[in-house]
């Protein structure tokens, strides 16, 4: 049997600044040697509390260097990327709407160059207003939409496609065609001109009408309304035909493109993390210490731009797992005879166009923009064969059989009573470079050129004497 224990405790003060330490003696009651020496610590009133060791120390003040270190790099990062002190930082950055930053397609857009492109249900697709220089409705404008108009203005509405916005922004720059006009037309000298842009990258005829017809219902009133058309009304055509889209529909190079971000696995996966890092993003600024901002910022960011690079890779359109319709299988698609087709679709286009002007009180013109895939006396500099032109010869036949259609429709348009000119041999007598792509853009000195045979072509409608270019 155990021989029974005492416990003898003796306590020896020594004061340590308002710690003191104490030593414990335990021995038996059998008279042996203490088994332990145990080392313990009291505050000034004499009760037992545990010593911090060395080592726990350093480790304490590691971390409290290390949060103070985070906290004054992060304040520091902010100042660098904001302009400003993070404790005395002002309202909270409205990160959901900046500019360039709106949502998941934006990087998306940038591969076709056309930031903050939206999807339109009437028109195909628009630019969100916060896009710089869009007005409300979706279009470069300094201007809002229905512009005021009055017995004092002559309001002249240009639609089409890009050659169409490169004029009307050139015109309204220079002020040329404006100037040209007031010259030209005496019950224009004391009028204030309004050109008032409507056209947008990869429009066509059918756009337009719908655009004409939804800004006439919104209330504006147009003078003039001029339609700028050609290549796009060539190669959209095809482009729908080929997908078996309804070619009255936009055209499908993009706005498939576009409906790829919104089927429904992608709503629900990618679109949904792009707006997750937004909200990371927005909130960062509501921290009250700068390394919390610093964690929202920087994987609200990574978070974004990473679901945003996903939205990137377009994948197939299908239109049961799609919110946005598009009517595939309603034209036949493949190689078969387009020009009898195409032939038919753009006179009635036109048709529409006229009709829609004269219904809201207003004179039209349409005018075939030159192209540098049509043969016409123009000769071409070797430099500017290398800009102008592409390898494919599938691309140039197409191109130059839709424009042998559209000079071909001119004549019937005309004797309907529609003003319809051809601008493709504007260019044969200018022997510098006037392209800037394989496309169908002009460069400054070809914008020029165009601007002033559209405005000679504006003058005559209001001189009875001259007939309109061939």
């Amino acid at each position: 049997m155990r021989a029974r224990q005492f416990l003898r405790i003796t306590v020896q003060m020594t004061s340590v600044g308002d710690l003191t330490s104490s030593t414990l003696a335990a021995s038996s009651s059998d008279g042996g040697t203490a088994s332990r020496m145990i080392s313990c610590g009291t505050n000034s009133s004499g009760s037992i509390v545990a010593p911090m060791s060395k080592k726990f120390v350093n480790t304490v003040l590691l971390l409290i260097s290390t949060f103070v270190s985070l906290e004054i790099v992060s304040a520091a990062y902010f100042g660098v990327v904001n302009g400003e002190f993070y404790y005395t930082r002002g309202e909270t950055e409205d990160i959901l709407s900046a500019d360039g930053n709106v949502n998941a397609t934006n990087d998306f857009n940038t591969k076709f160059g056309l930031p903050g492109l939206r999807i339109h249900p009437l028109l195909g697709w628009v630019s969100a207003d916060s896009a710089p220089g869009y007005n409300r409705e979706g279009f470069f404008s300094p201007v809002e939409y229905p512009s005021p108009a009055s017995p004092e203005k002559f309001v002249i509405g240009v639609f089409g496609e890009s050659v169409a916005f490169n004029f009307w922004n050139w015109s309204t720059q220079s002020g040329a065609v404006a100037k040209h006009l007031k010259e030209r037309v005496p019950a224009l000298a004391e009028k204030e001109i309004v050109i008032l842009n409507f056209a947008k990258e990869g429009y066509r005829t059918p756009q337009n009408v719908n655009a004409l017809s939804y800004f006439l219902l919104s209330g504006q009133k147009f003078d003039l309304v001029v339609n700028i058309g050609g290549y796009n009304e060539v190669t959209g055509v095809w482009s729908n035909l080929q997908q078996g889209v309804n070619p009255a529909f936009p055209t499908t190079s993009l706005i498939l493109a576009m409906a790829s971000l919104t089927s429904a696995d992608r709503l629900s996966r990618d679109v949904v993390a792009v707006y997750q890092g937004k909200y990371m993003r927005a909130d960062a600024r509501m921290c009250s210490l700068a390394m919390c901002w610093l964690y929202h910022e920087t994987y609200g960011a990574y978070l974004e731009s990473t679901a945003a690079g996903a939205l990137t890779k377009t994948t197939g359109y299908d239109q049961e797992n799609n919110v946005v319709f598009v009517p595939t299988g309603t034209a036949k698609a493949g190689n078969y005879e387009f020009e009898g087709f195409f032939s038919t679709f753009y006179e009635q286009s036109v048709r529409m166009m006229h009709g829609l002007s004269e219904t809201g009180g207003a004179r039209f013109l349409h005018i075939i923009q030159p192209n540098q895939y049509v043969e016409t006396g123009r000769e071409f500099s070797a430099e500017e064969r290398t800009i102008a032109f592409t390898n494919d010869p599938g691309h140039r036949k197409l191109v130059k059989s839709g424009y042998g259609v559209m000079t071909a429709t001119a004549p019937k348009l005309r004797d309907a009573g529609i003003r319809v000119v051809s601008a493709v041999n504007v260019f044969d007598a200018t022997p510098e470079p006037v392209y800037r792509d394989n496309c169908c853009h002009f460069n400054e000195a070809g914008e020029a050129v165009f601007a002033g045979f559209v405005a000679r072509e504006i003058a005559k409608i209001y001189d009875s004497e001259e007939k309109p270019a061939n």
